[in-house]
């Protein structure tokens, strides 16, 4: 299975589940005797990435406002204390960073997913 460490961890230490691997870049602290994927031979690397999305056009201004809003959550401690208690690993992107890492990634996806066999 695959899920996130804080959905499945209590599994892992009841003995229920073996981790065989991460998709994350580097090892998590949460789980830190399971290698990543990349360490076992596999050259993939994937994160959740949860982000804010706008229309096409939305005004410049209002951008700024919203990430910065939301940059200022996600580096507050009181954001990254309820983050680290819940195995989550806060990071910002300012817009333009986070619109190529999700063009990034549907190049990922439209390369993977026709090889699935999903019919």
């Amino acid at each position: 299975m695959i899920g996130l460490p804080v959905a499945i961890k209590p599994q892992i230490d009841g003995g229920e589940l073996k981790p065989i691997a991460q998709f994350w870049p580097e090892r998590t602290s949460s789980l830190p005797d399971v290698p990543t994927l990349k360490e076992i031979g596999v050259d993939l690397t994937l994160s959740v990435n949860l982000g804010i999305f706008s229309p096409t056009g939305t005004p410049e201004d209002i951008i700024k406002t919203v990430s910065d809003a939301a940059q200022k959550v996600l580096t507050s401690p009181e954001y990254l204390e309820w983050a680290s208690s819940r195995m989550v690993n806060p990071a910002f992107l300012p817009a333009a960073d986070y619109a190529a890492l999700v063009d990034q990634e549907r190049v990922l996806y439209q390369r993977i997913v026709p090889t699935l066999n999903l019919n």
